[in-house]
């Protein structure tokens, strides 16, 4: 998870010179409410989710200014200059199969279909050994509501009807082995049901109602502890799974 971000200027700190602090100018990527009334919360929820499964999602915060329009924002993990290259679905599975188990998971675990080439940013297009994993908006909630929890109990939870494809989660498909399950299975059971609570609580002042809260609280807490049983359920997902061994 450590990784050195980049900064565009810094200028002198506080004038009383606190413990010699500087101001730090950044650039970061955000996304606003208008289109999705979820987007935050859902967002909020994922990435503290995943941050504490350990999956590489950038710094974030939500932002806005005075009473303008609220962004979530993700902090530029990319150079002043170029942006990180997509990832290659095959490749990430290839080249970075425990990771790549870790996000496919996490996803079914959030209820999150869109996972495809663009956010899933890697160090080299050919050959990823980091990558950062971001844009959340569609998971959870998504953009109906309550409606899209109800639907997605018992199920992968990773396709969206509208779009054409039926695997629209790209990086699913390419598993190669389940090798890795059983590890990120047991660290998303470990999820704390007050680490849960509080995450889904915050989001009242993301305009939640309670029972959106209390929604989103109770699917992930009951989702933790039949992760396994969905995914025994749905193997046919995962294309490439030929062996599963002991997964049972």
């Amino acid at each position: 998870m450590a990784k050195w971000l980049n900064y565009i200027t810094a200028e002198p700190g506080p004038s009383d010179g606190t413990n010699d602090a500087l101001w730090l100018h950044h650039r970061s990527l955000a996304k606003s409410v208008k289109k999705n009334k979820y987007l935050i919360a859902n967002e909020h929820i994922c990435g503290n989710v995943g941050w504490y499964l350990r999956i590489p999602i950038p710094p974030f915060a939500t932002m806005r200014k005075g009473n303008s329009t609220r962004f979530f924002a993700s902090l530029d993990f990319g150079s002043n200059i170029t942006r990180p290259p997509d990832m290659q679905p095959h490749l990430v599975a290839e080249k970075l199969p425990k990771l790549a188990t870790g996000v496919t998971l996490f996803d079914i675990f959030i209820a999150n279909p869109d996972r495809h080439e663009g956010n899933l940013k890697v160090d080299c297009r050919f050959n990823p050994t980091t990558m950062d994993v971001f844009d959340h908006d569609q998971a959870l909630l998504g953009d109906i509501g309550e409606e899209r929890l109800k639907k997605c109990e018992g199920n992968l939870g990773l396709t969206l009807k509208l779009r054409h494809s039926p695997h629209f989660h790209k990086l699913a498909p390419e598993l190669r082995s389940c090798e890795h399950f059983s590890h990120w299975l047991t660290r998303i059971e470990s999820l704390d049901d007050e680490f849960i609570s509080d995450v889904c609580n915050e989001c009242r002042d993301f305009g939640l109602l309670a029972r959106e809260v209390e929604g989103c609280r109770s699917f992930l807490v009951k989702r933790k502890s039949t992760l396994h049983e969905i995914i025994n359920h749905n193997k046919e997902f995962f294309l490439k799974i030929k062996d599963w061994g002991l997964f049972q």
